[in-house]
């Protein structure tokens, strides 16, 4: 399995795709050379060849794991590179930077077959960056979604409209000009502005920023933890209180006994409370000069990207926490959309038609 015993997973798992090659070809050449240096060496010392033995069981299995992980690499390469792949990541990033709504794209998926998990995932994201969906646009969305896949689909719809992952959009002058919801005035495009959440000049193989995970886009909750424990958290502060179902963020960087963190709990209050003055105080000092630990907690699940991106913002020399990441589970888009999937057996498809989650009917 993958995971944090194989150092060579452990030095890759945080990396952009782009680099994830070089680095593959870095370690690669790295074990030949020691492989050719020794054969060169015709004079070797009985000590030399003693220790390069001892080393041989060490490359072996460095090896196996470089086999290992270029295989993995080979598979992701030919997703990534592919035109559907390329055109997919366009229309997201353009939703994400408030460019132009994915309509036209989403109809054109219905059409094409696209598997269902893959639509409602566009669907969602273009309700929630544009704070919903017109309603006569959603109407027709929802009922060519329908049409196409079956009505086994209405329960799905409805979980994801009690969840807020699909929405309409609210009846406003603003909403009807642009067509999509009122793009501009959704809540996501003033988290957008407020904390940075797109990037334009993000370097994937020397990262300066966090957005390297998405060659872009900085997850929201790595953006959140960075305003609330580093200075310049007003922003932040600024930005949210206007938000609908905006969380409760309180922000307690010095050490706490028990019965004073349940006296600050029981103590916040139904409005959003974010203190400008405390979003920022000086973490406390650590006699070994280590950094002190942050634990960032995901109730309902956590993404790799998140992860990545806060393992980033660990590192970084001017944060000054080490952050620790726990989750109730490590989720990813088509893995939530199923959480949310309501099944319903329907009798009247044909024999070895689509399953729920399949493409449109025939």
């Amino acid at each position: 399995p993958l995971n944090s015993d194989d150092a060579l997973y452990a030095e890759l798992r945080d990396l952009n795709v782009e680099e994830l090659g070089d680095r593959l070809g870095a370690r690669a050449k790295a074990i030949r050379e020691a492989y050719d240096a020794f054969r060169r060496n015709a004079d070797a010392s009985i000590a030399e060849i003693h220790d390069f033995v001892k080393r041989i069981p060490g490359l072996a299995r460095i090896y196996r794991s470089l086999r290992t992980h270029v295989a993995v690499a080979e598979r992701v390469a030919r997703t990534t590179d592919s035109r559907a792949f390329r055109e997919r990541w366009r229309a997201e990033r353009a939703l994400l930077e408030g460019q132009e709504p994915a309509y036209d794209l989403i109809e054109d998926l219905v059409a094409a077959g696209e598997p269902a998990p893959s639509l409602l995932r566009l669907l969602c994201l273009q309700s929630l960056v544009a704070g919903g969906i017109r309603s006569a646009r959603y109407d027709f969305l929802r009922r060519e979604v329908l049409q196409a896949y079956g009505f086994e689909f209405l329960g799905t719809l409805h979980h994801l409209e009690r969840v807020g992952l699909l929405s309409r959009a609210r009846a406003t002058v603003a909403a009807d000009l642009l067509g999509g919801g009122g793009a501009d005035a959704a809540p996501f495009a003033t988290l957008r502005r407020a904390l940075a959440l797109v990037v334009d000049d993000v370097d994937p193989r020397t990262p300066r920023d966090a957005a390297f995970v998405t060659s872009g886009y900085a997850p929201l909750s790595c953006r959140l933890v960075e305003a609330l424990a580093t200075r310049g958290g007003a922003g932040l502060a600024a930005a949210l209180p206007g938000l609908a179902g905006a969380p409760h963020l309180r922000y307690a960087p010095r050490a706490q006994s028990r019965e004073a963190l349940a006296n600050a709990l029981s103590a916040v209050p139904t409005p959003l409370a974010v203190d400008p003055s405390s979003l920022a105080p000086a973490p406390p000092a650590r006699p070994d000069g280590a950094k002190p630990v942050l634990v960032a907690f995901f109730v309902g699940g956590v993404t790799r990207a998140e992860i990545a991106a806060l393992r980033f913002l660990s590192r970084r020399p001017d944060f000054p926490f080490a952050v620790v990441v726990a989750a109730t589970a490590v989720v990813g888009g088509a893995g939530l959309l199923e959480g949310l999937a309501f099944d319903v057996e329907n009798r009247l498809a044909r024999d070895g038609g689509p399953s729920r989650g399949g493409g449109p009917r025939t």
